[in-house]
This record gives structure tokens, sequence and C-alpha cells, in this order.
């Protein structure tokens, strides 16, 4: 294992050499900005670091003799040059990574292609204005787009097939990456025959303003039907095209973000060719967070190399109701033992007092610096202890405030010093503390164990924390782009998941009672005869353990339990994958 991981440094060292070998496989999240002037800048959708694609909507009029002309709402005024200032905006976000591409058509506007010549002459000029040539009268300034989109609603669906075609001809000087927005109906009316040319690197599908196959009252089947459609077509890539809240599609069609991620997602990723989410649309977004809410989505276990699902069911149900879906997904997902393992070779401490060192060692290396500030000293601020570390000539910086991100979770804590934690959990909460350290931590025993604390840091950190941070920065994601690396070379494991078949081997369901289900984040069918509000106690617990279950069971039911030397005997059941006990 060691000298495949030789190997995947020598060749991947450094960072831009990788990029070098980037596709347009990326799974991201995009949106579509421009149709509302109060929606902000372009610059602004791109700095929430939410979106992998922009598409700045519309080139609205065009074609059969018209003036090409830019639409972008309240933005600016395309007769006065006065769009050209977004030039700068559009390059901040490809300096993040962000593929800004020009949307053409709309769902209001006036266009349509009247010939192959009328084709031609629009890639011409889409070439020479927007993309990579050259003309006196750029709408958008000096920036150089990185494709088109083609969000095409009218007209009888002729030539579109040869204006992409006549795009993807200047892919030779600079790549055009070309993109569609059809209706969710198969095929769709407009686009069929561009679609059919297999030269769309993304096809976001509108499942939204179309009741035959969009999201409906809990319903999710007409839109992975509709789903499984698309993935047949020749599109290289499939998003699925979503609202960002009610507003955005006035004929139905959202889907609620715990929705999208417990139910709609888990039924689709699976597709070799799920690319992510495209939303409809900035300004909407702004209004509901939905962009922030399904932000980490194309992370955790659906960014393997190889994509692992595991059925049966769950109890994830609980995660999601406290906002720890993220969390959920991640445990769940794989791990990349060998990077983790190199990480920590590698690793160090930065706190105050290597800091001090830090400036200790310039001092010594020339005297005129003593006394003077980091900055006189040319080193960066001290913000923050963090550990520090390497992986493949890359520098990797972990603090509290990134673990914060990578879990979605405030980076204080939930309980108030001044109240015990278990003591105040609820019983669902104690339910899952229980299943976790039984299922997920190491065992052990005697007086010289580590404590909870520490067995969660240890454990969880050391594998899929690591892991996930690989994952949400990008990494792994770079690593299966490059279509190199085998997940024997990165030390891919999946751990056990918590699931129904986890509580039938702690016993906490009878063999006969479970029933493996054949959907992902389903709840178990088994029932149970076990008493509510007590967490479950077993012979292996300490006996002041026990004897607090006693207390308060008489505390609760006035009802004494007298504790003799044999185990306890304990009737379980399970209803909806929660646990709950009687002696």
């Amino acid at each position: 294992m060691a000298a495949s991981f030789k190997k995947v440094s020598v060749i991947l060292f450094p960072l831009f050499f990788i990029s070098l070998f980037k596709s347009s496989r990326a799974a991201g999240n995009g949106v579509y900005w421009g149709q509302n002037g109060n929606e902000g800048s372009l610059a602004d959708a791109c700095n929430t670091n939410n979106y992998k694609f922009v598409n700045i909507a519309f080139l609205s009029t065009f074609g059969n003799g018209q003036n090409p002309t830019l639409n972008l709402a309240g933005h600016c005024d395309p007769a006065s040059n006065g769009c050209t200032n977004f030039s700068k905006d559009i390059q901040t976000c490809q300096s993040k990574g962000i593929k800004v591409l020009l949307s053409i058509g709309g769902g209001t506007g006036s266009y349509s292609l009247y010939s192959s010549y009328d084709a031609s002459q629009l890639a011409n000029y889409l070439w020479n204005n927007f993309l990579g040539g050259t003309s006196s009268s750029r709408p958008l300034g000096d920036a150089v787009l990185d494709g088109i989109d083609f969000d095409i609603e009218a007209g009888d669906g002729q030539y579109w097939d040869e204006l992409a075609k006549a795009l993807d001809g200047f892919s030779s000087q600079k790549k055009v990456y070309l993109s569609a927005a059809p209706q969710c109906p198969y095929p769709d009316a407009h686009l069929d025959s561009a679609i059919k040319t297999g030269l769309f690197d993304y096809v976001w599908v509108q499942f939204y303003n179309n009741p035959q196959c969009q999201y409906s009252s809990g319903n999710t089947n007409n839109l992975v039907d509709a789903w499984n459609q698309w993935t047949s077509s020749q599109a290289k890539q499939v998003f699925l095209g979503v609202p960002a809240n009610d507003a955005a599609a006035p004929s139905g069609g959202f889907i609620p973000s715990d929705v999208l991620i417990s139910q709609v997602l888990p039924a689709i990723k699976g597709s070799a060719k799920y690319g992510g989410v495209m939303i409809w649309d900035r300004f909407n977004d702004g209004q509901s967070g939905y962009s922030n809410t399904i932000k980490g989505i194309n992370h955790g276990q659906s960014g393997s190399c190889k994509v692992n699902a595991y059925h049966g069911c769950d109890i994830g149900k609980y995660y999601e109701a406290q906002g720890l879906s993220n969390y959920f997904n991640f445990l769940n997902g794989p791990t990349y033992q060998t990077l983790v393992h190199h990480l920590w070779v590698r690793a160090s401490i930065y706190d105050r007092e290597a800091s001090k060192l830090e400036e200790a060692e310039k001092d010594l290396l020339n005297l005129e610096l003593k006394g003077k500030s980091r900055e006189e000293m040319g080193l960066e601020p001290f913000e923050r202890t963090e550990i520090r570390s390497s992986i493949m000539g890359i520098h990797v910086h972990i603090s509290e405030d990134i673990i914060a991100f990578v879990l979605r979770r405030p980076a204080e804590g939930t309980y108030s010093k001044e109240k015990g934690v278990y003591a105040y959990m609820t019983m669902e909460k104690k339910m899952m503390l229980k299943i976790q350290n039984d299922n997920l931590l190491p065992r052990g025993g005697g007086s010289d164990q580590p404590s909870l604390e520490h067995k969660i840091f240890l454990h969880l950190f050391h594998h899929w924390l690591i892991s996930e941070i690989f994952h949400q920065g990008g990494l792994i994601n770079l690593l299966c782009n490059v279509d190199f690396f085998t997940d024997d070379q990165l030390g891919t494991e999946t751990e056990k998941i918590i699931n129904g078949e986890t509580l039938k081997n702690m016993r906490l369901i009878s063999k006969e009672s479970y029933k493996k289900l054949s959907t992902y984040m389903k709840e178990s069918d088994a029932v149970s005869a076990i008493m509510k509000d007590f967490p479950p106690i077993c012979k292996q617990d300490p006996l002041e353990v026990q004897m607090h279950y006693i207390k308060d069971h008489f505390a609760t039911t006035d009802t004494k339990i007298r504790l003799k030397k044999k185990k306890l005997q304990l009737v379980i059941k399970v209803s909806f994958g929660l646990a709950f006990f009687t002696v």
C-alpha cells in the first residue's frame, strides 16, 4: 500500500499538475443568475461558494435577422454597454473554479433559428462576443465565458443541433462547454435533436412546472421515472433542476431540502451520469437559503471513485430531525485509510506556543527582527490552533471552524456548561448515543481506557472526518477525475452503517422482526413491546448504571425492580428504528 501511495504522490505533486487532467465530470451544484436586479451581483453569488456552475441569463433575442440582445433584468443596460462591468465578476467566479456560461433563450423572449446558416452565424457571434474570439463590442467585457447554455422553450426545435455542432467546432481553439435545460418530459420538444448529438457536457433537466414528471406531495415516483429516461440519453452528465422555493415554480415541483437529501438523491445519485443540482434561480435561492442546506450533497459517500450503496432499515430520520443529515451521510461513507495514514505521519499541532517558536527562529536568523510584529517578520497572523500536515505535496490546515463547516454544525456546543449533557438528553438522543457508542467506537475494558470524548475524537476524526475533509476539500473528486487511481491505492474502506442489521446484531430487535428493505433511509417496520422512555441496559453495563436505571424507573413508574445476580431479562422491540425497553 505504501508503494502505491508513493506512486500517487510522485504523479500528483504539485497540485496544479492535477488540474491539467480535470474533466467536465466533476459533480457540483449550479444556479441561474441575471433575472432579478435584487439578487445581488454575480460576484456575490460566486462568493457564497455554493455553486460550481453559474448560468448568466439570458441572451433572449437572436436569430431570424434580429440583433442579439442581452436581457439581465435590472442589473444593467446592454444598449449603453452597461453590462461590461460584469467582466471582473466573471473573472472572480472563474478564479474560484466556477464555470460561467451564457444562457440563451429563456421562458420569454424573441428567438429562433430558421436555417443552418442562421445557426452558423449565431455560433460565430457567440464565439467572438462572449467566448474565445475577438470583437470590438463584447457585451460582458473582455472576460471569456466557459460555454453556452441552451434554455430553449420556444419554436419547433430545428437547427439547435447545428448550433451545438458549430459551437463545438471552436473547441479546437478553446474548450467550449455546452449545457442544456430541457423540460423533464422525455424527450424534450425543443432540444431533443441537439442533445442527441452527444456534445452536451451538462444537461440540467427542469423537474418543475411539469406535473407529469415532478415531485408532488411526497411522491417521487414520477420524478425518478423521468430521471431514469434522461440518464439513458446522450447527455454526458445529467443534473436535477429544482426551484429554490415555491415562488420559483408557479406550477409546482419544489422539493424541500430534507426530502431532496433523504428521498430523491438516494434514488438518483447511483447513476454514473449524475452531475449535481441546478437551482432556479439566484434571487429565490437568496430568499430561501436552499443552496446552503444542500451544499454538501455531492460529497461524502457519493464522492467515492466507486459508488457504495447499502440498503436496510435505517434510523436516518432521527439524524434528519436534528439537522444532522450530512453528518449521518459521512458516517456511512467510505474512508481512505492510505491518505489518512500519510496525513497523520506528517501532522503537527500549530498552536500559540508553536507560533512563539516560529517567531524565535526568525529572531535568531535576523536580530533586527527582535520585538517586531509577525507581519513585520513576514509571518501570517496567529489566528487559531490547527492541525498542519501535507498530502501529495498539498498543505493541509485543519481547524475547529473547518470541522464545524464539514459537519454543517455550529462551532460551539449544544448544551450549556451548567447542565449535564446526558441527563438533559431526550430519549431519542440517548438511544442514538447508545447505538453509536456500542456500534461505532472501539471496545475495551479496564480502568485505563480513554474517555468517551477521546474515543469519539480518535475514532471519528482519524477516519471519517479526515476522509470527509478530503471530499469537501476537493481532493477525492480530483483523484477520481484523473481516472487513474483505484480504491485499493487510496485505501478505500466502507465502515458499518447504523441500520436494522446493526440493531438486530445488537439484539435490540429479533431476527424475526427484522425485515431488510429495498429502499435507502427508510425505517424498520419491526414491532415490539418494550417500555418507552428508558434507555437500554444489559449485564455488561456497570452496576451504577443498572442502579441508576432502577432508580429512574421507580421515580417515574412507582414500580420496584429487583436486581438479581443473574442478568437482566429484557423484552425488546423496535418501532420505526428506535428501541424502547421493558424489564
